[in-house]
């Protein structure tokens, strides 16, 4: 059974300030929402079950490997800040969290389908380093025609707010 769980009745904010040279800005962490999923895929199937309109064929069990199968709640949320990815992942820990990996952000995929129409869900659990060096991370995003795709991102000069992290409670 597919559940939903919606923060209600208050809007949860993680306030903390950047470790960022010698900016004093803080940066804001809104959590959108939190959704129970159920991980029990491998890789490539939770890629074919999500049903996507395109996925990147490099998303698969070759490169990522799958997580054992738990349930869990995820949470969907977004900096108020564009952030380097190592000032996610430590804001993330400071507050309790751990990025979701990609087994999770798939399972989210499958579960909550249309939850990514809305924005683009970074997954920075599981991280893969492409041939130049650089690392990619799962993303599930709209395109604008309203598709669903499944692709690998990575951070150049930051991730802007449009963006949102899955994380999940440590």
């Amino acid at each position: 059974m597919k559940t939903k769980t919606l923060l209600t009745g208050m809007l949860l904010v993680i306030v903390f300030a950047l470790g960022c040279g010698k900016s004093k800005d803080e940066a804001k962490f809104i959590i959108d929402g939190t959704y129970h999923v159920s991980v029990n895929r491998s890789i490539n199937d939770a890629v074919k079950t999500g049903n996507y309109d395109w996925a990147d064929s490099s998303i698969n069990d070759q490169r990522f490997m799958a997580d054992q199968p738990h349930e869990i709640d995820i949470i969907v949320g977004h900096f108020t800040l564009t952030m380097e990815t190592d000032s996610v992942l430590k804001a993330l820990d400071e507050v309790g969290l751990r990025p979701a990996t990609m087994s999770e952000l798939l399972a989210l995929g499958i579960w909550c389908p249309e939850l990514q129409r809305q924005f683009p869900i970074v997954e920075l659990g599981s991280v893969w380093q492409i041939s130049d060096g650089d690392h990619v991370f799962g993303c599930i995003e709209p395109s604008t025609f309203g598709n669903r795709f499944l692709l690998l991102r990575y951070c150049i000069s930051g991730w802007i707010d449009r963006f949102r992290f899955a994380a999940v409670r440590k």
